[in-house]
This record gives structure tokens, sequence and C-alpha cells, in this order.
């Protein structure tokens, strides 16, 4: 009758894991250096393609002015 120890069996379990983690090592490098690539993820478009013609032309006043209203300076009225 073949018969483990618990010493053993713990040496067998850590090498397991030891091995699993490798593994997934592996697989995750690949994973990551298959994943980057350098083509572009958007494309600009002319206005002609998309029939958006818009232009962000801000007109101050005495009321409407970057103190007043910082976060349209800042790009806050753009919407996508």
């Amino acid at each position: 009758m073949f018969v483990i120890h618990k010493r053993s069996a713990f040496k067998l379990k850590q090498t397991a894991k030891k091995i699993i983690m490798r593994r997934l090592s592996w697989l995750f490098l690949t994973f990551i250096l298959f994943s980057c690539t350098k083509s572009p993820r958007f494309q600009l478009l002319s206005s002609k393609e998309t029939g958006i013609d818009f232009n962000n032309k801000i007109e101050e006043t005495d009321k409407f002015n970057i103190i007043s209203f910082e976060n349209i300076y800042n790009g806050a009225g753009i919407g996508t």
C-alpha cells in the first residue's frame, strides 16, 4: 500500500502551485505582448464624411468670461 506523508503532500502542493503560477505568468505575458498593436484605435474623419460641421467659438462678454465660466474654456462644453 502506498502512503503519502503530510510533508510529501505539502511539497507536492507547493510544486503544483509553482507550476500553475508559472504557466499563468507565461499566459499573461503572451497576452500582453500580442495585445499591444501599433495600429491606431481611432481614425480622423472629415466633416464631409461625418456630416458634422462644428466650431467651438467662444465669444467673451462682461458677463460671460473665463472668470465666470472657467469650465467652458477648459473644454467642458464640448460633447462627443
